[in-house]
């Protein structure tokens, strides 16, 4: 009898549990497409509900389902209070999952597999970020300053490189820390990866400018940055450029960029501030030596390159909404830098210009050829056309 009556006792607990979590609050989530891994904010009004701000250091998001704990990530606003409350999930196709927030006794730490962001004023103003995936840079006024002063070091640039990474751990600092103590060189691979990639005048992984009339005009390098996050779950900045002119035109960028852990492509939001309105935007693609295997599907807003560098491959890529595309070109030229996939990009609705651009190396063993990164882009290209559902249910 105390053994029936044991068991009774742990089921109607368990029920009372069930009806207590049941009808506590959480956050709905399903998306028509799989995710192996994504980013999702919660809506910050819901967020705040039943909890004091004096909490929220001690705070985890649990998948119910599992009873998980998620990573997640606090974005701050410019008084540096809590804005939004990012989380990691893995999704399966028309698979709901519901989320709750619980109270923790000790405040969640930041992983060492994270996204990482930074300006690097000890190697000429450099501005640099990645996550477990790729790593990206781009250059600043002190390398512009050296080419006009005629001073070694320099780069005039405002293209976007590609660091070859093959380990999921932040590598920008001990990279930089070994190419300038001399211990060794960011640009020959000792096992995690090095910069294999070369930019030049080019506009490299998703760099811009404005085409016009068979020439493609672009900014000089960045002159202002902020950095905005870094995280477990995202890193972005801001880049300021000085104005540029085409045909009477004053054209000046201010990039708002960002990387989700788990992403290939990094994320472009762009104001434009002209003297007169611009129809488009001009992105583009190197394509180096013309020897690699441009393709792009149009309908699907993807556009790709796969070429071999260093006795290795690296695919490069940009996926935008296909209503934006005002025109695309494949530019040859038997001069350096000058040969890309360009696409002329309208404005939203907000009138900011809006793409991913990114790349995989078949070293980092996850996309080892081209059919392989044509199926990333355009299955990226269907997630970023099919958006996942936050809905909160408050019981």
């Amino acid at each position: 009898m105390r053994h029936y009556a044991s068991g009774f006792l742990m089921l109607f607990l368990g029920l009372v549990a069930c009806k207590q979590h049941e009808s506590s609050s959480y956050f709905s989530v399903v998306s028509e497409r799989d995710h192996e891994f994504t980013v999702i904010n919660l809506p910050m009004v819901s967020v705040k509900k039943g909890w004091d701000e004096k909490d929220w250091d001690y705070i985890r998001v649990r998948n119910i389902s599992n009873g998980n704990m998620l990573d997640h990530q606090w974005l701050l606003d410019e008084q540096g209070k809590r804005e939004n409350l990012l989380v990691g999930v893995s999704l399966e196709k028309n698979k709901e999952i519901h989320l709750e927030i619980v109270k923790v006794e000790e405040p969640f730490l930041s992983p060492e597999v994270m996204t990482y962001s930074r300006f690097v004023p000890e190697r000429t103003d450099d501005y640099t970020w990645e996550n477990d995936k790729v790593a990206f840079r781009t250059y600043g006024p002190d390398a512009l300053r050296r080419i006009k002063e005629g001073k070694p070091g320099g780069t005039f640039s405002s293209g976007i490189d590609a660091w070859h990474k093959k380990v999921n751990y932040p590598i920008i600092d001990k990279w930089y820390k070994k190419e300038l103590s001399g211990e060794g060189s960011y640009h020959e691979d000792t096992g995690e990866g090095a910069d294999f990639y070369h930019v030049g005048i080019s506009r490299g992984v998703g760099g811009t400018g404005f085409w016009y009339q068979d020439t493609l005009y672009a900014a000089e390098n960045f002159i202002n940055h902020k950095t905005i996050a870094v995280g477990p779950l995202k890193t972005m900045f801001d880049l300021d450029y000085s104005a540029y002119t085409v045909a009477g035109i004053s054209i000046k960028e201010k990039k708002r960029i960002s990387l989700d852990l788990g992403s290939n492509l990094t994320k472009y939001e762009i104001k434009i501030d002209s003297s007169e309105p611009i129809p488009y935007l001009t992105v583009g693609l190197t394509m180096h030596e013309n020897d690699g295997q441009a393709f792009w599907d149009e309908e699907k807003g993807f556009f790709g390159y796969w070429e071999l560098m260093k006795e290795t491959y690296i695919g490069t890529g940009i996926v935008l909404d296909p209503s934006k595309i005002e025109s695309i070109r494949k530019q040859e030229s038997p001069y350096r830098d000058q040969s890309h996939i360009l696409v002329n990009l309208v404005p939203d609705s907000e009138n900011t210009f809006v793409f991913y651009a990114g790349f995989a190396w078949d070293e980092a063993g996850e996309i080892v050829n081209e059919k392989e990164w044509t199926a990333y882009l355009q299955s990226f290209s269907e997630r970023l056309n099919s958006p996942v559902q936050v809905r909160f249910v408050d019981k």
